[in-house]
């Protein structure tokens, strides 16, 4: 039953993206891979998405909150925070939201980065701050 439904979708599938020929009937989709999987493409309105601007990181003990500069165009945001500059070792994680609140985060010196994303792709890294817990 499972391998008839999803035949089923597949050729409605198809169809609606190539079988009508305009006068109300039904042709046969053209090409080899006319069934088989399709890759989805990006929409052809794709710009390229800045980085996030303006990110600070403000310490209350052992909590960081994390804020940048929202994005045009952006869906979300992907935020690293690591132990040295390139790593993210310690948070790795997307957001909706232009900040990000982080908590009982371990002492010593962690950096922080950000990229916007949305369907087109993810933007370059925005400038990592730096930002200490005491012990």
């Amino acid at each position: 039953m499972i391998r008839v439904r999803v035949w089923i979708a597949a050729v409605v599938a198809v169809c609606a993206a190539g079988c009508a020929d305009g006068a109300g009937s039904l042709s046969s989709p053209s090409g080899p891979s006319s069934l088989g999987p399709t890759t989805p493409t990006a929409p052809s309105s794709c710009a390229t998405l800045s980085a996030p601007e303006h990110l600070s990181a403000t310490v209350n003990g052992t909590a960081v909150s994390l804020i940048w500069s929202p994005v045009d165009e952006a869906d979300d945001y992907v935020v690293q925070v690591g132990s040295t500059p390139m790593m993210s070792d310690i948070l790795f994680t997307n957001t909706v939201e232009a900040h990000q609140d982080l908590e009982r985060v371990e002492p010593g010196t962690h950096y922080a980065r950000v990229y916007s994303h949305n369907w087109c792709g993810t933007s370059g890294s925005s400038v990592s701050v730096s930002f200490t817990i005491s012990e």
